[in-house]
Parts: structure tokens; C-alpha cells; sequence
């Protein structure tokens, strides 16, 4: 087997496993990702890194919320697309949010597709599309409460959340789960942690399987 030389040289897949392990044992996905009381119909959700939209789909079923799904690879695209038909509460956007507006390449992997690093590195990859979070949430939401987002965008999250604290987004939201991605970063950790001292001055947290899933509340 090739070995993968990871952006991180700090990361050790095995450390990872292992945290993964500990989640799925205490059934976390089903006790804390999914589990909300401040959601209902009028809930607004961003589901950032969609993947085939299984998790709006179980919270727009769930709580009846309003879901914007971004996923930047068109297949998903239009699986989810295809999936929510006459849906009016799952809204599908082509594109991602970052720091920046900007094309990128994505290196197709299935869920772990990257901008940042082939995980699979047979380099197959497309344009994809990156918007400021500030202009869309802007544009797009005015001045409405986001109850939940959740994060998923492997390797992209350090970016978009620095940029959101900085604009002040973060205040806007009332829920933030994220999965921090260890490998693709060099300096992860420490980013990570920069990050988490800035989220505590408006949210605390509320569960948290290092690198695997977290979630902060607005205080």
C-alpha cells in the first residue's frame, strides 16, 4: 500500500481511529448531532459540505426547518436535487463559503473531496466555486437568525470561521457543529485552538470529540 504523506506531519491516522471509535461507540451522531430543541419550523440551517444530503434531509423531516445545503460537487448537486423535488425547505447551492470569493480545485474523494489535498492521490479533480460568507449571509439572509450550521468541508472550516468571527457572523448563529480536519492542515491544532478561544467569548460548548464533531451554543 502507498503510504500518504499528509499536509500535517503531526497527524496519526491511528489517533484519529480512535476517536472516531469513541464516537460511534456512544452513539454520538444519533445522541448529539441531530438533537436540537431550539429548531422548528421557522429554524433556518446551513448545511455547509453536503455531501448527499442526508443530514438536511433528516433535520427538514425532523423539525420541519429551512435547510441550505452548499456542496461544491455537481453530482451531489443534483442527487440532492433530484431527492428533495417539491421540497421548498431544502435549498441547494452549487458552491461553498470561505474567506474569499474564488475558484478552486476540488479533488474528487466521495465524502472526503478537498480543495486542500488529494486524500486519494490520483489527482482527478474540478473547478469549484468559493463565495464570501459575509456577502452571502448578506445578501442572502439580511439580518435573520441562523439557528444551526453545521460544518463539514474538509480542511475548509479554519478559514471560513476565522472569517466569520472576524465579520461577526458567529454572533448570528445560534448553533455552530463543526468537524475540525487534522490532516490537511499544517498547523491544525494550533488554529483549532485559536479558534476555540475566540468562539468562547459568544458560545459555549456543548459537545466535543476532538477532530471528530463539535457543537458551540450561543451563550
Amino acid at each position: 500500500m502507498t503510504k500518504v504523506f499528509y499536509p500535517n506531519a503531526d497527524y496519526d491516522p491511528q489517533v484519529h481511529e480512535e476517536r472516531v471509535r469513541r464516537w460511534q461507540m456512544d452513539n454520538s451522531d444519533e445522541r448529539l448531532r441531530t438533537n436540537y430543541s431550539c429548531l422548528g419550523k421557522d429554524s433556518v440551517i446551513l448545511d455547509l459540505g453536503g455531501f448527499n444530503g442526508d443530514f438536511s434531509f433528516r433535520m427538514n423531516a425532523q423539525y420541519g426547518s429551512t435547510c441550505h445545503i452548499f456542496e461544491l460537487n455537481p453530482v451531489w448537486c443534483e442527487r440532492i436535487q433530484a431527492d428533495s423535488r417539491c421540497n421548498e425547505k431544502i435549498i441547494v447551492h452549487p458552491f461553498g463559503l470561505a474567506g474569499s470569493n474564488r475558484q478552486e480545485r476540488l479533488f474528487l474523494v466521495g465524502e472526503g473531496s478537498s480543495t486542500l489535498f488529494d486524500r486519494s492521490q490520483e489527482g482527478e479533480a474540478i473547478d469549484a466555486k468559493l463565495i464570501r460568507a459575509l456577502g452571502w449571509f448578506n445578501a442572502e439572509l439580511g439580518n435573520v437568525v441562523v439557528d444551526l450550521v453545521k460544518i463539514n468541508i474538509e480542511g475548509g472550516e479554519y478559514e471560513l470561521l476565522e472569517h466569520m468571527i472576524e465579520a461577526g457572523l458567529t454572533r448570528r448563529i445560534k448553533n455552530i457543529q463543526v468537524q475540525f480536519h487534522e490532516d490537511v492542515i499544517p498547523d491544525a491544532n494550533a488554529r483549532m485552538c485559536a479558534i476555540h478561544e475566540k468562539l468562547a467569548a459568544t458560545h459555549r460548548i456543548t459537545f466535543q470529540e476532538k477532530f471528530v464533531w463539535e457543537n458551540w451554543e450561543l451563550r
